[in-house]
């Protein structure tokens, strides 16, 4: 049981020195392609990124709607179990809703990636820039 203690004081102590580390992002230019035909392809790029994030704010949708389904059927499923049981709801239907994987931010992420993979196979330059954002030390 003392083990336990300190184990968990451990991860605490862990947890806690990762929260306040440094955060970093990353920031990316473009430079547009020497030639028109190049530019026409980056432009193509730049249709085929908001096709994808568009895509990608539908799947989104489409999995929140479903998530209220199943959330709805499982709601139901439980107020039936009351009633048999005779017994009063202390849920509501929100207890019952997970969207939390849902998220388009890997989707999203997969756009970035493609548009700067394109951009760059037109004969355009990307550059990356990483910068502290958040519990930088300062050196």
């Amino acid at each position: 049981m003392k083990n336990l203690g300190i184990l968990a004081l451990g991860l605490s102590l862990i947890f806690v020195l990762n929260a306040c580390s440094p955060v970093y992002k990353t920031e990316y230019s473009f430079t547009a392609p020497p030639t028109i035909e190049g530019k026409t392809c980056a432009n193509q790029c730049l249709n085929a990124r908001q096709s994808c994030f568009s895509y990608c704010e539908e799947k989104e949708a489409s999995c929140r709607q479903e998530a209220k389904l199943d959330a709805k059927i499982a709601y139901l499923e439980y107020l039936g179990r009351k009633v048999v049981n005779e017994q009063e709801a202390d849920k509501n239907l929100s207890d019952f809703e997970r969207t939390s994987h849902c998220n388009t931010n890997s989707c999203d992420r997969q756009c970035e990636d493609s548009h700067r993979i394109c951009h760059v196979n037109c004969g355009g330059n990307v550059t990356e820039r990483k910068y502290c954002s958040a519990f930088c030390d300062g050196s």
